[in-house]
C-alpha cells in the first residue's frame, strides 16, 4: 500500500500543486488564513494530511510552529 502513496506523492507537486488550479486554490486559501491568523503570533499548529508540505512550509514562513504528517 505505501508503494501506490509513494508514487502519487512523488508526482503530486508536479500534476496539481504547480498547476494553475493548484496555485490558484492555494492563493485563495491563504488569502483567507491571512485574514483570520492577522493579530495571532507563533501558533503551534498540526497539520494532518499534509501531502507534500505546502501548507506547512508556508505556516512555518509566516512564523508558526508546524508539525505535519500524511500517510503517503
Amino acid at each position: 500500500m505505501n508503494s501506490a502513496f509513494d508514487s502519487v506523492a512523488e508526482n503530486y507537486d508536479a500534476t496539481f500543486t504547480q498547476t494553475k488550479i493548484g496555485k490558484a486554490q492555494r492563493e485563495i486559501v491563504w488569502g483567507y488564513l491571512e485574514s483570520v491568523l492577522i493579530d495571532k503570533d507563533n501558533l503551534k499548529i498540526l497539520e494532518l494530511n499534509c501531502g507534500t508540505g505546502e501548507d506547512a512550509v508556508w505556516f512555518s514562513k509566516k512564523g508558526h510552529t508546524v508539525l505535519a504528517t500524511d500517510v503517503s
